[in-house]
Parts: C-alpha cells; structure tokens; sequence
C-alpha cells in the first residue's frame, strides 16, 4: 500500500478533486489517502470524506506569504507574467492609486517578463528564495510516496512540492481553472507531471511558463464527469423544490458579484429587470464573493435565491467549500434552465456543456468605461467565451430583454458556438472519464523518482 497525499487549500477543491471519483479509484488500487486541509477544515473535511484508508489532516496554511521571502516570490511571480490580463489588472490597481514603487516594480517586471528567461529566474528565485520546511515534519511524519497537489499556483501546495522535492518524492500538479495561467502568475515550480484540462492550457503552460510539452497531460475537467453522468433529477421534483411554475420557463442568473465591478450596480439591475419578467428564476450567488446593492431588494415569489457554500468565518468570504449538495443544485439549475445568465465565469463553460442559450451581463445602471466596468471582460480566458460566437453579451438593459426574447423563443440559436466553447475549454468532448485519467496519471507515478 501506498500513501497519496492530496492537497484541497483552495475553496473548489473539495468539488473539482476530492468528491470526484479520483479517490475511489486509488483506493481501489489499494492504496492509502491522505488529503491535506488547512487546519480549521478539518471537522468538515472528516465528516464528508474521511473513510477507510482516507486521512484528513490540518496545517496552518498561507505561511509562505506571511514571510517576506515568501510573500516577494509570489508578487514577483505574477508581476512577471506578462499577459494581456495582467496588465488589464495591474493597471487598475494603479488606476486606483498604487504608489510610484509599485509602478516601478510592475513595469521593471513586465520589462523581464517578456524574455524567454523570465520564467527560469521566477522558478530559481523561488527555490533559493522560498520559505523552507513548512511541510516537512508532515512530510517526514507520513512519508508519502506522491504529492498531488490540486493548485499547482497555491502559494501551500508550492511549499510543498518544494519540501517534497528536496526529499525525492514524485509530485503531480494541476492548473485549477481556466484562466490561471494567463491571470495569476509565472509557475514557481515545475512537477514531474502538470495536469490540464485543455489543449488551449497546455499551449499556455508551453508558451508563457516554458513547461516541457512530454511532461503535461490534458485530463479534461474531473467534476464535470458528475454533472454527465449524475446529480439531476426530474424537472418536476427540482421545481417543487424551488417553489417553482412548470408551466412557466426558468432563468438561471449568476451574478457576477463585487470583486471585478468597482461600483456593482449589473447584478441589482439585471435581477429588477429578471424580477419583472413572468418567469422563474433563480439567483446563484457567487460562493466566494459578496454581492452589493441589495438593499430594499425583496425577490418576488417567482425567484428563488441560491447561497452556496460552508462558511467557516463570515469575515473571509472568499474561504468557502462548495458541498455535493451545492453542485447537486448548481447542475440542477442549469440543467432545468431556458436560458442562463452569467458574468466573467466558468458557468458559461456548464450553460455550453448542457447547450444553454447564454447572455454575459454587462449593462450598467449609470454607464461605466474603461476601468469602471467589468474589467475581466478583457482577460485571454474570457474573451475566447466571448469570441466563440456562443454566447451574447448585452451591453445595454434593452439589449439584455431582446436576448432574453430571442433565445426563450429559439434555444438552438448559437449552439455551434456554445459547441466551440466545450472543444476550446474541454479539450476533447466530454465523456465522463476525466476523473479516471486524473487517477491514472497518480498512478502511474506511484514509486518513481522526482525530477531534478
């Protein structure tokens, strides 16, 4: 038997990882499972997935950061990746009134970042530089024989492939989410094998980080397997549960929530218009962001509201885990839509995985520009969904209720383009067996030397 630590710091791990049915598959290759946590997660984390041969165990997390070594690797890491979202997002900072240093810093970044070397000196200064032996009593305690670690950009799992490394245990990595490597930063280290879910991610971890092509995988995307395969019930039982009209469509509406508006006023206006309309609807509040405005707003009957996510500490939003019973309803409510309604986010790849007519908000109550509006609107990730002649942006409320019209009265429009969108952000089309090949990769790593 052998141990397999698995690391789930960020607050989607849980869903995209951990109650996948990657782990029922090494257990079923006997072999022993130790999912890492930040400490204060660990009562929920054992409740919901401890089992024979799965361990769950707590660390103190985010302390690379709270050194200043640490904290400089990670700030130079993203300073140097020069991307066209990095500099939307730099920029904005400095819109808001960054001092000249950092001005400096950013520019003098961007200045290396654009040469072939800048990812060697990101990953050296991070091997010289890093905070060391954060991990390595755990390490020394359980002698794993692989580390997996999920976000392969998550300044925890980076320390410990570190830690890993100096012992010669295999690491496998993984790029979370579709726009990390064009918006977050340079990768700090390379593991023996990096995970992706598409061809378009592997072209970036080639191109912008210099990741040699035989050592990344596309696996697809592990959690949508579930969404293929399970979770969705009847359409009528769903709507007994969201006190919902059969008779009448459904509107599934993400708001896009305050972290990438400066003054949020989409949601509020597209949920008044959404409020008016003589259908159902239901509002998916983003798990890991506030959502202002709302004061003095009472939904009508026909609009359910939707808060997903444990809370641990209701100051840290942003440090949530979306349970099955959260994916259950979010797969449910996109699955049992008409039409979906979104923002900057991955619920337009799932509107395109179940081939839902889709509308990007972005119309303002008072007209916004520049670095006033929806500034990822402009990032790579996303200007492929917008390009991908699967969606329809509306940019003003009129435009907004015309979309609304055109696509309750043909769902079929766009479909080829909503096609696009799961061949570009998929990889291949879907067939329920991402989850298996992540599984697989562990695997086969099992026992082999770390690269140097």
């Amino acid at each position: 038997m052998k141990t397999i630590f698995i690391t789930s710091f960020h607050l989607l791990i849980s869903r995209n990882i951990i109650a996948t049915d990657i782990i029922p598959r090494l257990l079923a290759a006997g072999h022993r499972i130790v999912v890492v946590v930040p400490d204060y997660k660990v009562s929920y984390f054992t409740d919901r997935f401890a089992r024979q041969d799965v361990e769950i165990v707590g660390v103190v997390a985010s302390r690379p950061t709270r050194t200043r070594r640490g904290l400089f690797c990670k700030r130079l890491a993203r300073l140097m990746l020069a991307t066209e979202s990095i500099r939307i997002r730099e920029e904005y900072l400095m819109y808001l009134g960054k001092p000249w240093w950092y001005r400096a810093l950013y520019y003098g970044s961007q200045a290396i970042g654009r040469t072939k070397a800048a990812p060697r000196i990101v990953r050296w200064l991070d091997r010289v530089l890093g905070p060391r032996e954060l991990f390595g009593d755990l390490l020394d305690r359980m002698r794993p024989d692989l580390v997996f670690a999920t976000d392969i950009l998550n300044e925890n799992d980076i320390a410990l492939m570190h830690d890993a490394r100096r012992r010669g245990i295999p690491t496998i990595g993984m790029v979370r989410s579709w726009d990390n490597l064009t918006i977050h930063s340079l990768l700090r280290i390379f593991p023996d094998e990096l995970l992706v879910w598409s061809e378009r991610l592997r072209r970036e971890a080639i191109e912008l980080d210099g990741m040699p092509a035989e050592r990344i995988r596309v696996v697809g995307i592990p959690h949508y397997d579930q969404y293929l395969k399970g979770l969705k019930i009847p359409r009528e039982e769903f709507f007994r549960r969201i006190n919902a009209d059969p008779a009448k469509p459904l509107i599934f509406f993400a708001p896009i929530g305050d972290l990438y508006i400066r003054e949020n006023d989409v949601d509020r206006y597209a949920m008044d218009i959404l409020a008016e309309l003589d259908a159902n609807v239901i509002v998916r509040f983003p798990p890991a962001d506030r959502v202002s405005g709302l004061e003095g707003f009472v939904p009508p009957p026909h609009m359910y509201f939707d808060r997903p996510g444990v809370t641990y500490d209701p100051n840290r939003v942003g440090d949530r885990d979306l349970t099955p019973e959260d994916d259950a309803m979010l797969v449910n409510g996109i699955w049992h839509a008409n039409l979906v309604v979104t923002g900057p986010s991955t619920i337009a790849i799932e509107a395109a995985l179940f081939d839902k007519p889709t509308i990007i908000a972005n119309f303002h109550r008072t007209p916004k520009t520049g670095f006033e509006g929806v500034r990822p609107y402009g990032y790579i990730h996303f200007r492929a969904i917008l390009e991908s002649g699967g969606v329809a942006r509306a940019d003003t409320a009129d435009e907004f209720r015309a979309w609304i019209r055109r696509y309750l009265a043909d769902p079929t429009l766009d479909r080829e383009g909503r096609r696009r969108i799961i061949r570009e952000q998929y990889g291949s089309d879907p067939d329920g067996k991402a989850s298996e090949r992540v599984a697989d990769a562990l695997l086969e790593h099992i026992g082999i030397r770390t690269h140097a």
